[in-house]
């Protein structure tokens, strides 16, 4: 059954006829009464935090909704600039321009059914600038091993990078077991003690990031003689 006005003949007595003599004078109208497709529970959707948007990366999120009947027709009011709603699909996509407040951006998502019933949720997207075209991890170019310098066997090292904006974070992949990354501020930290079975040269990789947009880079570092002759590379260590 298709949603929609259905026209019916009514017909009454005026309202001052003597029903009781036997004389009517009937009226006859037509009037048109709304029937629903299907009855089913009420459309309802979920706040949601989306996450973040960069500016000038696209960015796609799906809303979903429970109950209601399809088909569904979305709308959002306050989404950053760039981003906008798919009124059949109910997916938010685009690119936050460039113009767009580097904010926490609060909009309001609602959702009509077949019946014409609708539900409104509340969703937040975080905008973020990109990282610049002149980003550096250090000194590092992107076709170059850096080297972060020599850990002598059995001396703790320690060893920041910096990046050249703000609200970065760091990933490392690769590193010697003997290294573990942390962050402190806006630096990503790499500290540890190597051992003899650590001895030589190895390869990592170090990656900054800003919401979607990111820059990584190769390092390498090398395990080497420690201060006695017991802690030299290639050593045997005894009792």
């Amino acid at each position: 059954m298709e949603t929609g006005p259905i026209f019916m003949e009514m017909t009454t007595d005026r309202f001052d006829n003597n029903v009781s003599n036997g004389i009517t004078d009937p009226i006859t109208s037509i009037e048109a009464v709304s029937v629903l497709a299907a009855v089913t529970d009420l459309p309802a959707v979920e706040d949601a935090d989306l996450g973040e948007a960069t500016k000038g990366i696209a960015f796609t999120a799906f809303m979903t909704v429970k109950g209601g009947l399809p088909p569904y027709i979305w709308s959002a009011v306050g989404l950053p600039p760039g981003l906008s709603i798919d009124a059949s699909t109910g997916m938010i996509s685009g690119k936050p321009s460039e113009e767009a407040e580097e904010r926490t951006y609060r909009a309001t998502i609602t959702v009509v059914d077949r019946n014409k019933m609708a539900a409104s949720a509340t969703v937040t997207i975080k905008v973020v600038g990109g990282l610049p075209e002149d980003f550096a991890i250090g000194d590092c170019n992107v076709n170059t091993v850096c080297s972060i310098g020599v850990a002598p066997v059995g001396t703790n090292f320690t060893y920041s990078f910096i990046a050249s904006v703000d609200n970065v974070k760091w990933t490392f992949a690769g590193l010697p077991s003997w290294l573990s990354a942390g962050t402190t501020g806006s630096a990503g930290v790499l500290n540890g003690t190597p051992t003899v079975a650590d001895c030589g040269r190895r390869e990592f990789l170090v990656t900054a990031a800003r919401g979607a947009a990111l820059v990584t880079r190769r390092f390498s570092i090398e395990v080497v003689n420690g201060a006695l002759p017991t802690q030299q590379c290639g050593a045997v260590v005894g009792p």
